[in-house]
């Protein structure tokens, strides 16, 4: 089935995410099959855009390559071969120098850099508020992030919350902060569910704010994290709902993938594009776009 793909294009905002766009023409054309072949010649290369989660499995499992145009759109940003574009041995030996970082403890002890960029986040958008000014939350949360990130992988406070520092700029394409500006979208348009989080870190840190900042200092900070189950559920459900991205392999001529009434869909010559977003929302799958929650922090009952 063919498509004018700049039909689509002209429905949205010229800086609209290409997921919104791909979930139109994924809902408009081609929800009955779940997979289908978006050829952008000469811009890209021929994609096979997987929309089901089984098939998606399957391309986790089989396919590994990331392809080559990750090389020039991340080693730009990296100064050279990194994590990000490269396969096989050069990958798990980025993976294994990095892999240190990530490790809970170390985190743990990196708590009180994140808590101070979070109180400049939120007298910052306490200000916007205050003077009822329309702003860009994603600018903000994506300075946020960037801050804490200097703090941590430099030691070295940028203040980059405040003040514009161009050698930033190149990195926020790579680093965005989607979740937290969807999440604060999802709670004030769900009251209940923002009270029922407010609920939980009363009891967790007590009625007084402030007290947040010096409880997440202290040696117990991860005892509290972990007493913060219906807060951690929110995170997850807003980045079920709103993945920030999605996955691009490289195909192969072994791997067909195969649709649930038997159509099988060749990967050789293409990159494979696994739309996360689409898949959580198939009309196939029981979980739907609406956000869902129990009280408990499990998943399953409407906000």
């Amino acid at each position: 089935m063919e498509l004018a793909y700049g039909a689509y294009l002209s429905k949205y905002l010229r800086d609209a995410l290409m997921s919104f766009v791909m979930k139109g023409v994924y809902r408009e054309r081609f929800a009955s099959t779940e997979m289908f072949y978006l050829d952008l010649w000469p811009f890209v290369a021929q994609a096979l855009v997987v929309c089901n989660a089984a098939a998606s499995r399957g391309v986790n499992r089989r396919l590994n390559a990331k392809p080559a145009v990750y090389v020039a759109q991340f080693d730009p940003q990296t100064a050279g071969p990194s994590k990000l574009s490269t396969n096989g041995a050069e990958w798990r030996r980025w993976r294994s120098l990095l892999s240190q970082g990530f490790a809970p403890s170390y985190l743990m002890g990196k708590v009180g850099m994140v808590v101070d960029g979070a109180g400049i986040f939120s007298d910052i958008l306490g200000n916007h508020a205050r003077k009822k000014e329309l702003f860009k939350l994603e600018d903000a949360a994506i300075r946020f992030t960037l801050e804490t990130l200097m703090k941590i992988l430099l030691n070295d406070n940028l203040n980059y919350q405040r003040e514009d520092h161009s050698v930033l700029g190149v990195i926020p394409n790579l680093a965005t902060p989607e979740a937290g500006p969807y999440c604060y979208h999802l709670l004030s348009s769900h009251p209940v569910a923002l009270q029922r989080l407010c609920e939980e870190h009363t009891q967790v840190f007590g009625s007084d704010p402030a007290n947040a900042s010096s409880l997440l200092r202290s040696s117990n900070a991860s005892k509290h994290l972990n007493n913060l189950p219906y807060t951690v559920a929110i995170l997850k459900e807003t980045l079920r709902m709103y993945p920030p991205d999605g996955a691009f392999r490289t195909g192969s001529a072994a791997v067909q993938l195969v649709y649930r009434a038997g159509t099988r869909y060749p990967t050789e010559g293409c990159v494979v594009s696994v739309e996360h977003m689409l898949y959580t929302q198939t009309p196939t799958r029981t979980r739907t776009q609406t956000p869902s929650i129990h009280r408990d922090g499990s998943m399953g009952k409407v906000w």
